[in-house]
């Protein structure tokens, strides 16, 4: 049955003649979201357990390499392509005299750097940046924190993302 409201139709289907399987109707539609909405909780536990699953093994994958490069006798540094220090190995640290908070995020003229090789150290950091270190690295003296000036092979190689873009 229909009737005029206010310009508009307005539907009665409140009464059982006119639509007898409508609590049928509603019952399946809510059974039906139900099981949409177990379905979908079922999902989210699975990714969720895959998820923490992959975070675990990335955890013991990158505990794994910074023991490993924090117990190499070969002190190791990382740049980005301005030259500012993004990881020091304890190595480099020992060697060096300074933490890796005060080394970390660094520009050259590196604390290290004596200020009479200055000159030298920035030719060479600049063409390791430009992409032509020599394959043999560079001899070069440095010093320690406390001014002991001391000669080094540095070694210059990209660092690749998993894009293949140097980094």
């Amino acid at each position: 049955m229909a009737g005029y409201l206010g310009g508009g139709w307005l539907f009665d289907l409140g009464r059982h003649g006119d639509w007898p399987a409508l609590p049928w109707l509603i019952l399946g539609l809510v059974g039906v979201l139900t099981l949409l909405a177990a379905a979908t909780l079922f999902q989210l536990r699975r990714h969720a357990e895959h998820r923490a699953s992959t975070e675990e093994q990335l955890r013991a994958a990158y505990a794994f390499r910074q023991a490993m490069s924090q117990s190499l006798l070969t002190g190791l540094r990382a740049v980005d392509l301005e030259g500012r220090i993004t990881f020091v190995n304890a190595a480099f640290c020992r060697m060096t005299g300074f933490s890796e908070a005060e080394l970390v995020g660094v520009a050259p003229p590196y604390p290290y750097w004596p200020p009479e090789e200055a000159e030298q150290l920035q030719r060479n950091i600049d063409t390791a940046l430009a992409g032509r270190a020599p394959p043999n690295g560079f001899e070069m003296r440095i010093m320690n924190k406390s001014g002991e000036r001391f000669d080094v092979r540095l070694y210059f190689s990209p660092l690749i993302d998993t894009q293949g873009k140097q980094i």
